[in-house]
């Protein structure tokens, strides 16, 4: 007793195994899918009332953030003001520090001036 195969036999089977693996593949992803779906609505049942709850304060959570957010750009151009202040009375102590060392230069020129006259008159 013999066979005989043909290669369309063998590609015929080999697209059998091959639609029977993808056939199986695709029950799982759908079992696993189904699982995620009945997971997610237990989830959701479960939380209703938080979730309505939440919906129900989501305006004033809202108007709270938008309070919030105008107040602190108050505080921070309030702040930015001060720092401005602060950098001009910087600016100002710095500038009487240069008068003061161009004042003890010249105090001190004087000094030597009137050092040297001195001397002079008294030779």
């Amino acid at each position: 007793m013999t066979f005989t195969i043909t290669l369309q036999e063998i590609v015929l089977t080999l697209l059998f195994m091959l639609g029977t693996a993808i056939g199986i593949y695709l029950i799982v992803v759908l079992k696993n899918a189904n699982q995620l779906i009945i997971n997610t609505n237990k989830t959701l049942i479960d939380n209703r009332r938080n979730i309505d709850r939440l919906l129900m304060h989501l305006e004033e959570f809202s108007n709270n953030t938008t309070f919030l957010t105008h107040e602190l750009k108050k505080q921070f151009e309030k702040n930015e003001n001060i720092v401005k202040s602060i950098f001009s009375g910087a600016d100002s102590m710095l500038a009487i520090s240069d008068t003061t060392d161009h004042l003890r230069i010249l105090a001190a020129s004087f000094t030597e001036m009137i050092e040297a006259v001195k001397r002079f008159f008294k030779k």
